[in-house]
């Protein structure tokens, strides 16, 4: 089975911060949802404090990651009122999203650092499906 990561915008902010995205885009094939690309702008670098603008379309544009298309409505709506109803908390559009692409596909699995998402995961019974960015990056 050849496995595809959707990987969540803190993780892709991190590793730009720590200049180690050029590594784990030789190391798997990663996408990204619509949301989620466009949630990364930025990161504040911690030694200066300036802030470093994220332009990801390079590697876009040779096909190092690719970009998922925005979930129907209905489906994320359906999926955001199970998660809160059983988690009593709100979880972002791009966990959203990210989630119910590896609700519906066996080769897609989803790392990010957002603790609701992790927890989501479980109470989705889809524990198996999420991958911790230390067993990504070793």
């Amino acid at each position: 089975m050849h496995k595809l990561y959707i990987i969540d915008a803190c993780v892709i902010i991190y590793l730009c911060r720590i200049n180690k995205l050029c590594s784990l885009l030789k190391q798997y094939e990663i996408y990204l949802t619509e949301t989620i690309f466009e949630e990364i702008k930025f990161y504040d670098d911690p030694g200066t404090g300036n802030r470093i603008n994220i332009d990801l379309n390079p590697y876009v544009k040779r096909n190092q990651m690719k970009i998922l298309p925005s979930r129907d409505f209905k489906i994320v709506s359906d999926l955001k009122n199970e998660i809160e109803k059983g988690l009593q908390s709100e979880i972002d559009l791009g966990e959203l999203e990210g989630i119910s692409y590896i609700q519906n596909n066996e080769n897609f699995f989803f790392c990010s650092g957002d603790g609701l998402a992790i927890i989501a995961l479980g109470f989705l019974g889809l524990s198996e499906k999420g991958i911790s960015l230390e067993r990504m990056i070793g």
